[in-house]
């Protein structure tokens, strides 16, 4: 579409006209342009001429013949009043053809503009709106398949935006057919200057020559390319005289003037669009028209679709911007057939149009006239670019405020998404001059293998634009797998060198004797593998997976729906089975879960999940459930389950013979009694389905994936699944859907837990206590499970399949759910054994069997619902407080707007070196939406506030980055960081009482214990890359929202320790506050190693007396140890930095310089200040100044993080990778880690649910 068209100027004359007698003169120069392109027999054209009585009209439409290629032997020109008079009088000779009796219906695009469907309706036609081509933006060759038909009398082909419909493949459609095809080329005259005329292709076609006032200037003269008998009708029945007829001599004289021009035009508007060609196509989430070889344009107008995930800015903020700078443009210009009520109810529509919604919706158009300057070209791709390069590094000062723009990053989901699955690599977020890979993923072990530092090892990596699997890295490592966006790297083997071998990384466990793992293929694509090798613990181990390939040969149903995640390949041997399936990126249901996604969002996934289910899967290929359902559907299943646990497990052997069983203090009935009540009671035989049906067999939550494209029309999708063999044998067979439901209640009801390690388990002979452990999300799970058979049965899809299933409606399938439940448990401890878990045998079956007890009291009317289970313990406390915190914070991030009331800060402040400051606030914006609220601003100061523009005055919360040159201490850093943050807010109108009203946050990189060099980029720890969800600058981020102010004032954080509190912190607000909790240190060299020994309780406050240094003694116990900062309020920071200029020549923290000289004498402080190797020189100083500060009327406060906090420390490389390494296994970190796509995914679910029309993602 951008190249230049080869003009063919045999059709024009540059003679102007002026009178009737000039017309020889033009005539004279015309040269007929037939079909083929070459010339025809000039006299038969001159005939022609003389027939039709030569004045203006008649020489214009010689000229359009030429210029249009129009075979004078099969059709001619006809010029009109307008393109709708044009429309008017074809659409009525075609309604008089005896061929097109009972042909009523003409198939036009929804994406035409109105007058052509008026003229349709006018003449008695009923218009058919189909979609447009999602690349090409034309009528839709497919859509036009699928409803054509006896009754269609023609199809219009709307050329839009000057490009010419592909007519060829619509021609052979509709000769086939024998209908008519037309095509509206009012957009797109002047484009045909090239080979292959449209009226080769099409039986009619009708121009303006003044579409959009693009080429000339006269008013809107329609053209009419027909067949002659046509034409000649019309030059008998129309007339000059009025607005509705033949082109009057007068105006065609206008015309032929404006015609000279065109050649030039037409060249000018290409050369234009080939340079708006170069500037866009280099900005990403512009979507463009891709034109085939046939189809050509004449560039008077430019019009992209935003997709505001990449481009960063929705498609109303363009607008706006181009309107404040004069820019002519039209958001939503499509001319879109929906927006018009009018029309829409006189037709009909085919199909969803979903593609011509989002154009409609997310279009913009620019006009791409004849004098478009090179100014205003270069004007608007500035400005795109600019905004562009905002939405993806942050606001830049003159672009935020002013305009009042949401900046919102642009995420790479595939690493995001490969992060979580190499959990054990550095994810390295690279600099924006990096135009191959956004990050690339290091193994943690290679950085201390190698001692090679980040900023060495991204020097190795920058050496090479690309990389490509098995291509050597650095000494030690080679890169495992290379997509668009990132590299995977990996040891160095010499099998691996030429790419052949690749490991791939191990997913998870799968059931019995299978493993999942993840690989890269040769061609570049990701595939997951899954295996199973020998029978396993079961007796069938690999059966299970012979099901899963069984369930895809013989489930006519799910291999029609889109709701699984279908095999490419299915192997079976032998010695084993694989699978191989194509990969989505995902995060599985049960991780967001874990991340707290909530009880109303794990519901709602949930109901859905099973009324697509209900519709697409289980209503195919019912069946009468055979008699002794239950007995072999549950029953028999879990004797089978706990005989062979039972073999291996000599605690459950022994337990299965026991009448009676006490659990947490309640008897239970043993296994034996209750199979021999249940096999006689008569009321479970009530509670049978009528029908059996096509299950899943397999659907826990972490077989349930949700997925991370946002394209994708549907959310979640499901894996693993198999049918339910109740004999065991290589047989589909239909089971009961209540055994899907239950499988995922029995999940949420402990499984997953048990899974996860999160109990605690004791036996005592009959007597035995088992707990559910907290964790972030074990409220919301619980909540989940007690919920869900009401939330389904709340749902009119789900109601209208349980009373067609159900006997007794909702009753029956609560009974088969709990013995579902109970079924799945005792499947659990047979599987246990296959992943060498035996520790968890006797914990799943004492919840299977207290299901069994409840079902057996619900059967006897001693309770009349489900008791809960398992037995569940909130403590008072625990560090699952401040998780919840940060995941209710960062789900609120992702809304529109945060307000300050429910924000806990005002600003956060960070201080850094100016090389590390840019590359800091390029990964801040990356975080708006997600662990900063969606509307933050994010500014980078410099040494005078003169430099920052006006336009900067931020609003509330805003992230300031100070950079300095030369900063010692964390002392000197806060006092220059305090005077630079009220500058900035008083230079742009705010006043003293406003800055000293402010909450302020403020993290520096030189803490207590900056990091050694090897995993802090550009000197600065909180660049250091972290793993999947978690690094230092998100931790400081996250720590942040825990914080409580009471007054205002500034908090001041550590960069290498990350605290979660157990409770709300409590204090004054008027003292000097640490923030403290009772732990024993390890042997850091930290100065925070100083413990307060001595805290007096005042007025309900708490209070230090005396600190003690135990560098020397880590096993002390009873000490608080300084955590994660201290609270300073205003006045106070005001004071030190008033003597920024004392504390510019020392590295110490303010533990050193402002408290520890209060509560030691003169010598001991020295001696503190030696062993941490700070500058003595101006030592006596800031000894005398913290004497000034204790003469006045000040307190240290103890501001208490709770009685079970949890506190990360990561001061040396070792602790920092250490660190990174327990992630995956601490519960708390590991659901903070997913987070971000948890609020992401829950976010995007909610919109679509409640969205009207398509996300233009989807192109």
């Amino acid at each position: 579409m951008d190249t230049r068209p080869t003009l063919r100027q045999n059709g024009l004359t540059s003679t102007r006209v002026g009178t009737p007698n000039s017309t020889s003169v033009g005539l004279a120069n015309v040269e007929t342009v037939t079909g083929s392109g070459h010339p025809s027999d000039s006299s038969e054209a001159a005939g022609d001429v003389e027939q039709a009585s030569i004045g203006h009209r008649a020489l214009l439409q010689h000229q359009l013949a030429g210029l249009l290629g129009v075979d004078a032997r099969r059709s001619a020109v006809v010029c009109v009043t307008s393109g709708a008079v044009a429309f008017q009088v074809l659409l009525r000779h075609l309604r008089g053809r005896e061929d097109m009796v009972g042909r009523r219906q003409i198939i036009i695009p929804a994406l035409a503009l109105p007058t052509t469907v008026e003229a349709v309706i006018k003449e008695g036609f009923l218009p058919i709106f189909v979609d447009v081509d999602e690349h090409s933006w034309m009528i839709s060759e497919e859509a036009i398949k699928t409803c054509i038909s006896e009754t269609i009398a023609a199809i219009i082909a709307v050329d839009w935006l000057g490009v010419q419909c592909d007519l060829v493949p619509l021609g052979i459609l509709a000769k086939a057919h024998g209908v008519w095809l037309v095509a509206d080329g009012t957009q797109s005259f002047g484009a045909s200057l090239i080979v292959n005329p449209t009226m080769d292709h099409a039986d009619a076609a009708i121009y303006s020559l003044n579409a959009q006032n693009a080429l000339i200037s006269a008013a809107s003269p329609g053209v009419l390319v027909c067949p002659k008998s046509l034409a000649s009708g019309m030059e008998r029945h129309l007339d000059t005289t009025g607005q509705i007829g033949l082109l009057s001599d007068n105006m065609a004289r206008q015309c032929i003037n404006e015609l000279a021009g065109l050649v030039s035009a037409l060249s000018h508007c290409a050369q234009a669009a080939q340079r708006y060609g170069a500037r866009f196509g280099c900005i990403t989430g512009l979507i463009f028209q891709i034109a085939t070889s046939n189809m050509q344009a004449n560039h008077q107008r430019l019009s992209f679709a935003i997709v505001p995930r990449n481009f960063g800015y929705e498609t109303s903020h363009i607008k706006d911007m181009f309107k404040r700078n004069n820019i002519p443009c039209n958001k939503g210009s499509a001319p879109w057939i929906q927006s018009k009520p009018r029309l829409v109810t006189s037709g009909r529509t085919h199909g969803s149009l979903t593609v011509g919604r989002m154009l409609a919706k997310n279009s913009i158009t620019v006009p791409v006239r004849k004098e478009t300057c090179l100014q205003r070209i270069h004007q608007i791709c500035s400005l795109l670019e600019v905004m562009h390069r905002a939405a993806m590094n942050g606001p830049t000062l003159p672009w935020h405020d002013d305009n009042g723009l949401t900046v919102k990053d642009i995420r790479s989901e595939a690493a995001i998404d490969l992060g979580s699955k190499y959990r054990d690599h550095f994810v390295i977020p690279l600099s924006s001059g990096c135009d191959s890979y956004s990050y690339v993923l290091r193994p943690y072990g290679d950085t201390e293998a190698s001692q090679m530092s980040m900023m060495e090892f991204l020097d190795h990596f920058s050496r090479r634009r690309t990389w490509q699997s098995g291509q050597k890295v650095t000494d030690s490592l080679v890169v495992f797998a290379a997509t668009d966006s990132l590299v995977v790297l990996g040891p160095l083997l010499e099998k691996w060198i030429q790419g052949r071998n690749i490991p791939g990384v191990l997913l998870n466990l799968g059931d019995s004797s299978s493993e999942v793992s993840l690989f890269r293929q040769t061609n570049g694509t990701f595939v997951v593998y899954k295996k199973a090798c020998g029978e396993g613990v079961h007796g069938y181990g690999s059966q299970l997976m012979r099901n899963q390939a069984l369930f895809w040969w013989a489930n006519a149903a799910a291999r029609k729906t889109d709701l699984f995640v279908v095999p490419e390949r299915i192997d079976i041997t032998e010695g084993g089975i694989s699978l191989l399936f194509p990969y989505v990126p995902s995060h599985s249901l049960a991780d967001l879960v874990f991340a707290n996604i909530g009880t109303q969002s794990a519901l709602e996934t949930c109901v859905d999940l099973f009324t697509r289910m209900s519709i697409d899967l289980w209503k195919n290929g019912q069946s009468p459930v055979a008699a002794g359902f239950l007995e072999q559907m549950y029953l028999r299943r879990m004797e089978r389950h706990l005989k062979v646990a039972s073999n291996e497990h000599e605690m459950l052997r022994r337990i299965l013979e026991q009448d009676l069983i006490f659990l947490n203090g309640r008897n239970m009935k043993g296994f034996n009694h209750i199979m021999e009540r249940l096999r006689t009671c008569t009321q479970l035989e009530s509670v049978e389905p009528r029908t059996m049906s096509a299950i899943h067999g397999n659907l826990s939550i972490d077989n349930i994936i949700c997925l991370l494209d946002p394209t994708q029309t549907t959310q979640v999708m499901l894996v693993s699944p198999r049918c339910v063999s109740l004999d065991a044998q290589d047989k589909f067979e239909l089971c009961d859907y209540a055994y899907d439901i239950s499988k995922l209640q029995a999940s949420l009801s402990g499984i997953l837990e048990i899974k996860m390690g999160l109990y605690n388990f004791t036996a005592d002979g009959s007597w035995y206590d088992l707990e559910i452990q907290q964790h972030p999300a074990a409220k919301s799970i619980s909540e989940t499970a007690a919920r869900l058979i009401r939330a389904l049965s709340g749902n009119k899809a789900m109601e209208q399949w349980i009373c067609s299933v159900e006997q007794h409606g909702q009753h029956s399938l609560e009974i088969r759910i709990l013995l579902g439940e109970a079924a799945h448990f005792m499947a659990e401890c047979a599987t246990a054994l296959t992943q060498a878990a035996e520790q968890r045998v006797m914990p799943l079956f004492l919840l299977g069997l207290q299901k069994l007890n409840t079902l057996l009291s619900l059967l006897d009317g001693i309770v009349a619902h489900p008791l809960p289970s398992p037995e569940r313990h909130f403590a008072s406390e625990g560090p699952e407080f401040g998780v919840n915190m940060i995941q209710s914070a960062i789900f609120r991030s992702c809304k529109s707007e945060v307000s300050r009331q429910i924000f806990p800060y005002d600003v956060f402040e960070i201080c850094a070196e100016p090389e590390a400051a840019e590359a800091i606030r390029r990964l801040l914006c990356t975080l708006i939406g997600t662990h900063l609220p969606i509307s933050t601003a994010v500014f980078v100061t410099t040494g005078s506030p003169k430099n920052v523009a006006a336009c900067a005055l931020a609003a509330i919360p805003c992230v300031l980055i100070h950079s300095f040159v030369g900063v010692a201490g964390q002392t000197h850093m806060l006092a220059l960081a305090r005077r630079r943050t009220a500058s900035f807010f008083r230079a742009h109108g705010a006043s003293d009482e406003a800055v000293d009203g402010l909450r302020v946050v403020h993290v520096s990189s030189t803490g207590s214990s900056a990091r050694p060099p090897l995993t802090s980029v550009l000197g600065d720890v909180l660049l250091s890359p972290g793993a999947f969800g978690i690094s230092p600058l998100k931790l400081a981020l996250m720590q942040a929202y825990q914080l409580h102010f009471p007054k205002p004032g500034r908090w001041v954080l550590e960069s290498d320790s990350f605290l979660l509190s157990s409770r709300p912190l409590r204090f004054t607000g008027d003292n000097v506050c640490f923030l403290v909790v009772e732990r024993a240190l390890s042997q850091s060299r930290s100065p925070s190693n100083a413990h307060a020994c001595e805290v007096r309780d005042v007025d309900g406050a708490s209070f230090v007396e005396a600190f003690c240094d135990t560098s020397s003694d880590s096993n002390k116990n009873g000490l608080l140890r300084m955590a994660a900062g201290i609270f300073l309020p205003h006045t106070f920071a005001a004071q030190i930095a008033s003597n920024e200029v004392i504390y510019a020549c020392r590295s110490s923290p303010l533990l050193i310089d402002i408290v520890l000289p209060q509560f030691m004498s003169y010598q001991d402080w020295i001696h503190v200040c030696i062993q941490q190797d700070f500058r003595l020189g101006c030592s006596e100083r800031v000894w005398n100044l913290a004497q000034l500060y204790r003469s006045n009327p000040r307190r240290v406060e103890v501001v208490s993080a709770g009685t079970s906090p949890s506190l990360y420390h990561y001061g040396s490389d070792a602790e920092y990778i250490a660190f990174l390494a327990s992630v995956r296994g601490d519960r708390c970190l590991n659901s903070l880690a997913y987070v971000t796509p948890a609020a992401e995914w829950r976010e995007r679910c909610q919109e679509r649910r409640h969205a009207d029309g398509m996300d233009c993602d989807r192109l």
